[in-house]
């Protein structure tokens, strides 16, 4: 039998849109899927690893956070700045500001989630930073976090 066309009279859409939808909701479907920036060579293919959905966007998010002046070519209004972060004093001004920025930062650049809320916390002992950024995906409703540690190198 031979398939239609789209473009023929008996062609019938909702076959595709059925396929299409069969396993859109549930874990790890490939709704969206991105390559590993770690670079890991996938054992099975000799390639590049790829991630899907959750983990895509959780590599995502990570690397907003890290997103430094100039990372983006010809764009020097999207940034974290988490740099400053580590030389600034322990206020809460410092805090609200950073956090505004990153949840502002992420819903320009990360369509695909909306943030719920973002936690930094000051570590004493190690003058580090905890980033927790707590996030919904938007397309499957289902909720992610998103857990940073910024530290000085030196």
């Amino acid at each position: 039998m031979n398939k239609a066309s789209p473009y023929s009279p008996n062609y019938d859409d909702s076959v595709v849109y059925n396929q299409m939808n069969d396993n859109a909701y549930g874990p790890n479907t490939g709704l969206y899927k991105d390559i590993d920036l770690a670079f890991d060579v996938d054992p099975s293919t000799g390639d590049v690893k790829t991630l899907l959905d959750t983990d895509c966007i959780k590599q995502s998010v990570l690397s907003i956070i890290c997103l430094n002046k100039f990372d983006i070519p010809f764009n020097i209004r999207d940034f974290s700045n988490m740099k400053r972060l580590i030389f600034e004093t322990d206020s809460h001004a410092v805090y609200a500001s950073i956090s505004t920025n990153l949840e502002n930062l992420i819903s320009v650049l990360e369509p695909r989630v909306r943030v719920k809320d973002i936690n930094i916390e000051f570590n004493e002992l190690d003058s580090s930073f905890t980033v927790d950024i707590k996030y919904t995906i938007i397309r499957t409703n289902t909720d992610d976090i998103v857990t940073k540690v910024i530290e000085r190198v030196r």
